[in-house]
């Protein structure tokens, strides 16, 4: 797989990140260089995280990872992945800058979770039914609990107060919800917005 780059004045491609083997599953910013991380979807399996320097767009780092890497969020000196193996393993990794672990943990048993890091360096990590957020150290300073779902995309507000929620599956609480950081409650929750059907 290979991800493709994009000049921001006319939207046309002008490069590709080549290297991973199989679909990429994650995609983030580390001061001048891109994080990818590559997944286990298709043969040969890939577990990888690369940096990429984002001026040559040539591979810098390649780390093999434990697990199958699901997502990837970066500040400017950490890089977070979460992973997972059989039978519903996670983990949450942090990693410097030189793809080195500075910390670890479990992190419950749901494959699908999303990341953001704020600049404050705290990290929110959405998993199912619960957002916490965590410190640089790899302890849980809050937990709020969100509206299930098996998939999802977190994104944090210009202010960075409030987390927006988009989930993507047909049950019950598909669509978007607001989630205010500092009260720790779900403030706004858009229900039946969902993905068109092929």
């Amino acid at each position: 797989a290979t991800p493709a780059v994009f000049s921001r004045e006319k939207l046309k491609k002008v490069a590709g990140l080549k290297g991973h083997k199989s679909q990429i599953n994650g995609l983030s910013r580390l001061g001048d260089s891109y994080v990818t991380i590559g997944g286990r979807n298709s043969r040969p399996a890939d577990d990888t995280l690369r940096l990429w320097d984002a001026g040559t767009l040539k591979e810098t780092l390649k780390v093999k990872l434990s697990g199958r890497p699901q997502a990837v969020a970066a500040s400017h000196d950490r890089i977070y992945v979460h992973t997972w193996d059989h039978p519903k393993e996670t983990r949450l990794y942090s990693l410097d800058a030189k793809g080195e672990e500075v910390w670890s943990r479990t992190n419950g048993d749901h494959v699908f979770v999303s990341l953001a890091v704020r600049s404050d360096g705290l990290l929110v990590v959405v998993d199912y039914d619960t957002l916490s957020l965590v410190g640089r150290d790899g302890e849980v300073r809050k937990t709020i609990a969100v509206p299930p779902t098996t998939r999802l995309l977190a994104t944090l507000g210009a202010n960075e107060r409030y987390v927006f929620l988009s989930f993507i599956n047909d049950g019950p609480g598909a669509g978007v919800s607001v989630v205010d950081l500092e009260d720790g409650e779900v403030v706004l929750q858009l229900e039946g917005l969902l993905l068109p059907k092929p």
